[in-house]
């Protein structure tokens, strides 16, 4: 269930978008009820693919596995710090599957 916090901050960003005159070809997300949500609260009422890639994951998890259970200091306590290390984590598995997708979708 997405927070009253998270509607508003939806709404705000369906204003903008709506403001911009932009609508998107195709809507994804991952299978959580707040992510529907979260679409609804934007504005957007077509139909969403849905992926449980898109869901949440656990970035302690995965940094542990690229650091190879050796996590720097810096990263573990620090919030600001582990989300470009999460990120560039992340990154080449996102680029693998939008590139992946666009192959597909041709």
């Amino acid at each position: 269930m997405l927070s009253d916090l998270g509607h508003q901050q939806s709404r705000g960003v369906g204003a903008v978008l709506c403001e911009l005159e932009w609508s998107p070809d195709r809507l994804e997300t991952g299978t959580l009820n707040r992510q529907g949500d979260k679409l609804s609260s934007i504005g957007f009422d077509q139909p969403s693919e849905e992926h449980s890639g898109f869901n949440d994951y656990d970035f302690a998890d995965l940094l542990s596995a690229r650091f190879k259970g050796n996590l720097p200091d810096l990263v573990k306590g620090d919030c600001k710090t582990h989300f470009p290390y999460t990120n560039s984590t992340l990154h080449p598995i996102f680029v693998t599957h939008a590139g992946a997708r666009q192959q597909s979708d041709s």
